[in-house]
């Protein structure tokens, strides 16, 4: 039984350590869609979605600071 396969994931804090980890679990399992957070750069994101997007798995990158309260807020 795969309880990750086709499913929607959001990952915040995925674009390096144990996120980016947890993100390569996924695409593993074959979860249909990631959606992960960074607050790294832009060009780092994008080469993240290119090396684990596949036939199966959609991975997108959203800039965005959990930390921050107010940037939240949006």
């Amino acid at each position: 039984m795969n309880l990750l396969k086709d499913k929607t994931i959001l990952i915040t804090g995925a674009s390096r350590g144990i996120g980016l980890g947890i993100l390569e679990l996924f695409v593993q399992k074959q979860s249909k869609n990631i959606l992960f957070t960074h607050i790294s750069s832009l060009e780092n994101a994008k080469s993240i979605e290119e090396k684990y997007s596949n036939d199966t798995t959609l991975v997108k990158g959203y800039k965005s600071d959990a930390s921050d309260f107010n940037a939240t807020k949006n």
